[in-house]
């Protein structure tokens, strides 16, 4: 049976390699999903890692390409197709195995967020993460079972959170979204933390 630790070093070892292509592509990016949930909320197990950059359409197959040296290749056939009609490079980390999904920012929020990222110690290496806020306002949008309860987790442990920052995102992709139950959403977490 394996063991927490070794669950956990695969992992370790495909974010250090996503960065270093990040970092050899100077592309704008940075960890999100459970990995980030970990650092900002609740610890919970998670056996892939989810990413978020911001990457010029004509800089996609070189991106690609360049992602071989550091061990990443496709799960798909056709990864440049599948990327611009998805918006997710859909990964696996030669090494470990592990499934890495690069999502392919667009929104508004999304280049914000980018620019909001901050750093992190993991061992040996620094990887970027979302500020809680934002990482909020992405789980509100996927609104799964698992992803209120992130939500919630994140909530509780953050001592200090933009309140209004959060509502006007909120408004924001409700109205966009159609889905005003993201505004209900954040106000029942925001109400349950002040209880």
């Amino acid at each position: 049976m394996a063991s927490e630790k070794d669950s956990i070093i695969p992992l370790h070892d495909a974010m250090r390699d996503l960065g270093r292509w990040l970092e050899a592509t100077n592309t704008l990016g940075m960890i999100i999903g459970g990995v980030a949930v970990a650092f900002l909320g609740r610890g919970r197990i998670t056996r892939d890692v989810d990413a978020l950059i911001w990457l010029e359409d004509e800089k996609l197959e070189s991106f690609i390409l360049a992602g071989q040296q550091f061990g990443f290749y496709s799960r798909f056939s056709g990864p440049a197709a599948f990327a611009r009609k998805s918006h997710i490079l859909a990964m696996r980390h030669h090494g470990t195995k592990v499934a890495v999904d690069v999502a392919l920012g667009g929104l508004a929020f999304e280049k914000e967020a980018l620019k909001h990222r901050r750093r992190v110690k993991v061992t040996d290496f620094n990887v970027a993460i979302p500020r809680a806020e934002d990482l909020i306002l992405m789980k509100a949008v996927a609104h799964r079972d698992n992803d209120i309860v992130d939500i919630r987790g994140i909530i509780a442990r953050q001592k200090k959170l933009d309140t209004r920052y959060l509502r006007k995102h909120a408004k924001e992709f409700a109205a966009m979204l159609d889905q005003p139950d993201i505004i209900d959403l954040i106000e029942q977490q925001l109400k349950s933390r002040r209880r």
